[in-house]
């Protein structure tokens, strides 16, 4: 987003990631900018910067994404140890990544399993581990980081186009 469009965002004070998702969570986040270093920056940090993202904002998009590879982070969940409910904006399948057994919607899913999500709330009990991440399963597997492929090629905009 523009600096000026940032200004509006601040100026205006009001969260509007979450109504983003519920119209429809892309496919992936580009954290190219140090305002969407998800895994990095806190929604107490980020709200007292003029540029950052609000709060809230932060924290929605910090709990319905997880890293994939390198900048790009995928729709997915982490599910600490225990019962709790989990909210899922992208219907799709997800694939559970963690080494504990993920029980959602009283349906067990062990470690690198698939499970088919609605959009909506669902029940998420996770077994064995400390914590489980349940990722968009679209991607198979990050490519192989490149050493050196030239200014116009890109490894990742080509795993990203190729069919799965």
């Amino acid at each position: 987003m523009s600096s000026w469009g940032m200004d509006n965002y601040r100026a205006a004070n009001e969260p509007v990631m979450r109504g983003e998702l519920e119209k429809g969570a892309p496919a992936f986040l580009l954290a190219d900018d140090y305002k969407l270093q998800l895994g990095q920056i806190t929604p107490e940090s980020s709200g007292k910067n003029r540029s950052g993202l609000l709060p809230e904002d932060l924290r929605v998009l910090q709990a319905n994404f997880v890293p994939f590879w390198g900048p790009i982070w995928i729709p997915g969940r982490k599910i600490s140890e225990g019962t709790s409910e989990i909210e899922i904006f992208s219907a799709g399948t997800y694939v559970n990544r963690g080494p504990g057994t993920l029980i959602i919607d009283g349906n067990a899913v062990l470690p690198d399993k698939e499970v088919t999500l609605t959009a909506g709330v669902h029940s998420a009990k996770a077994t064995g581990a400390t914590e489980i991440a349940v990722q968009y399963a679209r991607p198979a597997a990050p490519p192989p980081p490149p050493v050196f492929q030239g200014f116009l090629h890109s490894p990742v905009l080509d795993y990203l186009k190729s069919p799965q």
